[in-house]
């Protein structure tokens, strides 16, 4: 059974260079709010990206895996990741356009994206979150 949902990436400013990697089936949104409402967190988490998946659960297997081969996974069981912002949402959009065929025989290729997509992205989370320029701050 196929799990329509999302695929996310979330950053923390106390987690500099780490960011998660996550599904849910629910708003992102909720999602960030769970996690930043642990006790063990002090500062929030940022929601930077988010990708709608048919099946999010077959997604994010093989989106782990992917950033697992790199050598970017942080911890054998947890979605944290020490990889570039701009390389994992890379990997997600790839991964999207992947899906209209067999995605565990279709080698994904990173190197076609422009970073600066994936660049303007964070800057613009960093700016609602700090409330640069003409943004409101919003955690």
């Amino acid at each position: 059974m196929k799990d329509e949902g999302y695929i996310y990436v979330l950053i923390n400013p106390d987690m500099p260079n780490i960011c998660k990697v996550g599904k849910t089936t629910r708003d992102p949104q909720n999602r960030v709010t769970e996690l930043s409402g642990a006790t063990g967190v002090p500062i929030q988490f940022v929601l930077v990206y988010k990708e709608f998946f048919v099946d999010c659960s077959l997604a994010e297997t093989y989106i782990h895996q992917i950033l697992e081969d790199k050598g970017y996974r942080v911890s054998q069981n947890r979605e944290f990741f020490n990889g570039s912002l701009d390389g994992i949402i890379k990997i997600i959009q790839k991964t999207k356009q992947s899906l209209g065929s067999d995605i565990q025989d279709k080698p994904i290729d990173t190197d076609d994206f422009e970073e600066e997509y994936a660049y303007s992205i964070f800057q613009q989370a960093k700016a609602y979150y700090l409330g640069q320029d003409d943004y409101l701050q919003d955690y």
